[in-house]
């Protein structure tokens, strides 16, 4: 894909472009010690101590291992680590999933992960999770955990979002108790441990917005479990008219219902074709444990079952 540059009317760099302007890029590799000599180094190094695991049946694809080495900054060493513990979340992963069944057409009747338009000036990739939105008397929360992990691999197709990362606003409008009842707490702790030291994303910040106070003080349960350095990227918004979420964020990069200047039909739907992103999730799914791999190629948890 060719270089995306900032939209004219609007000076930040667009959510699907792959890389921003010349110096930008630079500073952004510089700070991430990416350079051709440590691509090729870790590249390398990767391939070789995967090729010696031997009950792992590892992907070598260069796109694939660049993730992990960007997320963690070149280290190749951490980066093979990371790997690792991608392979054994894969096999959690599995014991969640194989029974699960979720029709499309469900999921196109609740949309509730979006990305916007235009990218902070951190370039990030900025998504909103709209919490209230999945109806889980439809859907189990196995099931939505399904739908975040083949939209996010997605994501990280995007080398721009490798090496900037995520950034999300989390809004609480419309939770309520029968939804708080279906999230499962040893799963969000399994998923948001396997998000920190497996899944090769970085999150740069989390926006908490629209929260009644009652889930406020389960959601600051799980905030003291996250590790400081997350914590720190972690922000609660009051109800102050948008004012506390803009001093993070401009409005000029927002929709109308974060005060934003945005229609919100500008908004990207990240679930719009679950067939398409399954399909390509299913290629890195068929890499891992070799005890497993017939049971992870025949995963297929899509229908087009009629709403």
């Amino acid at each position: 894909m060719d270089e995306v540059k900032p939209d004219i009317c609007c000076q930040n760099t667009r959510f699907d472009a792959t890389k921003p302007d010349l110096p930008t890029i630079e500073d952004i590799q510089k700070d991430n010690g990416e350079t051709e000599e440590t691509r090729i180094c870790g590249l390398e190094t990767l391939r070789q101590k995967l090729k010696e695991l031997e009950d792992i049946e590892a992907c070598l694809d260069e796109e694939f291992l660049l993730r992990f080495l960007r997320v963690e900054s070149f280290d190749s060493l951490r980066a093979f680590q990371r790997l690792k513990n991608f392979y054994d979340m894969q096999e959690e992963m599995l014991e969640m999933f194989k029974h699960c069944s979720i029709d499309a057409s469900v999921v196109q009747s609740m949309p509730y992960f979006w990305a916007l338009p235009y990218r902070p000036k951190n370039n990030s990739a900025l998504l909103v999770v709209t919490m209230g939105a999945p109806d889980f008397s439809r859907m189990t929360f196995d099931e939505k955990s399904y739908l975040d992990l083949i939209a996010t691999n997605t994501l990280l197709m995007n080398p721009l979002t490798q090496m900037c990362g995520v950034s999300l606003i989390f809004d609480w409008s419309g939770f309520h108790l029968n939804s708080f009842l279906a999230f499962k707490p040893v799963s969000v702790i399994r998923l948001m441990n396997h998000m920190l030291k497996s899944y090769p994303m970085r999150i740069k910040e989390i926006h908490v917005v629209n929260i009644h106070e009652i889930f406020r003080i389960v959601c600051n349960i799980f905030y003291f479990v996250l590790p400081k350095e997350l914590r720190s990227c972690v922000f609660f918004h009051p109800n102050d008219g948008w004012e506390s979420l803009h001093e993070s964020i401009p409005p000029e990069i927002l929709p109308q219902e974060y005060g934003g200047h945005l229609e919100h039909s500008s908004m990207i739907n990240l679930l719009d074709d679950v067939g398409k992103l399954e399909k390509q999730f299913g290629e890195l799914f068929r890499f891992g444990y070799v005890k497993t791999q017939k049971l992870r190629q025949s995963l297929s948890l899509i229908t087009p079952g009629k709403d």
